[in-house]
C-alpha cells in the first residue's frame, strides 16, 4: 500500500479544509497568518528530520511511500508538515472560538511550569538516547521563553487545544508507527529513544508534536497581533 502515507495526509487535511468555512471559526480568514508562520516552524523542523534520517535516528518504510524524494525526505514527509499544522491551528482556532473570553489564560502559565518540570525530568532520564535530549532541550527553551520572556495569553488556550490535538495525533501517528498495519510507515532506531510507547508511538512523539505546535502558534499569534496593531 505505497499510498498510505500519503491517504492519512489528505484524511488530515480534509476535515478542516472543509470546515475553514464555518462561519464561526472562518478559519480561512487566518490562512494568512498561518501560511506566514508555517515556514518558520519548517525550516526547524525540515532541517532538524533530515539531519535524524541521515543519521539514522528513524527512516521510513518504503513499502508505504510513493518513492519521490526531496533532500532525502519522502515528499509525503513534506506534505505532513503543511496539513498537520494546517489541521492542529484549525482545532486552536476552533477552542478559541468557544473560549471568546479567555478565560484558560489565568491557567496558562501554571500549566506551563508543570510540563516544564515534566520535561526537565524526561530530559535528565533520556540524556543517552540522542532523540530524547534533542526534542526536551528544544522544548525546554521553548517554554522557558513562554514562561519568562513574553507575555503569552494564548498559553493556557494552546495546551486545552492540544488536549484536542492529541485524539487526530494518536490516530494518525499510530499508523505511521505501526498501529493497524502489519509494519511501521515511520521506524525508530531503538538505541536512540526512551523505547516507551504509548501503545506503538514513542513517547517522545508527543512532545515533539508539543514543540512544532507551540513553535508555530507562537509565530502564528505574533502575525495576527501584527495585524492588529495595524
Amino acid at each position: 500500500m505505497f499510498y498510505l502515507y500519503l491517504l492519512l495526509n489528505l484524511l488530515t487535511l480534509s476535515y478542516p479544509l472543509i470546515m475553514s468555512w464555518d462561519k464561526r471559526v472562518n478559519y480561512y480568514h487566518k490562512w494568512k497568518h498561518f501560511f506566514k508562520a508555517l515556514p518558520i516552524m519548517m525550516v526547524v523542523m525540515i532541517v532538524w528530520d533530515i539531519f535524524f534520517t541521515h543519521s539514522g535516528i528513524w527512516g521510513f518504510n518504503e513499502q508505504y511511500i510513493l518513492g519521490w524524494y526531496v533532500a532525502g525526505l519522502p515528499i509525503e514527509e513534506w506534505i505532513f508538515f503543511i496539513v498537520v499544522p494546517f489541521s492542529c491551528t484549525f482545532i486552536y482556532e476552533v477552542v478559541a472560538y468557544f473560549d471568546r473570553s479567555n478565560k484558560f489564560e489565568k491557567y496558562g502559565k501554571n500549566t506551563n511550569i508543570i510540563v516544564l518540570i515534566l520535561v526537565i525530568i524526561l530530559l535528565f532520564l533520556g540524556l543517552e538516547q540522542t532523540y530524547t535530549k534533542v526534542i526536551m532541550s528544544l522544548l525546554i527553551v521553548l517554554l522557558l521563553f513562554h514562561q519568562f520572556v513574553i507575555y503569552a495569553n494564548y498559553l493556557g488556550r494552546f495546551y486545552v487545544a492540544f488536549l484536542f490535538i492529541l485524539i487526530p495525533f494518536f490516530i494518525m501517528n499510530g499508523v505511521l508507527t505501526g498501529s493497524f498495519i502489519q509494519d511501521q510507515v515511520v521506524w525508530y532506531n531503538g538505541s536512540d529513544i526512551f523505547n516507551i510507547r504509548l501503545f506503538t508511538i514513542p513517547i517522545e512523539d508527543v512532545f515533539y508534536c508539543m514543540f512544532m505546535m507551540l513553535l508555530l502558534i507562537t509565530f502564528y499569534e505574533f502575525f495576527k497581533r501584527k495585524e492588529i496593531v495595524k
